[in-house]
């Protein structure tokens, strides 16, 4: 399943390894280094419609 706005990605079938360091929703930094920076509510589940 493809979570971008735009429907596809040019990474589609890459096997890859990461963690997610950092998340700017809105302009605003609300992940950085494992800490929530916003408050609950501000953001959206993507998996969930």
């Amino acid at each position: 399943m493809i979570f971008a706005r735009c429907g596809w990605t040019p990474f589609e079938g890459w096997k890859v390894k990461g963690r997610v360091t950092r998340v700017v929703l809105r302009g605003r930094e609300a992940f950085k280094n494992g800490k929530i920076l916003v408050e609950p509510g501000y953001g959206r589940n993507v998996r969930e419609k």
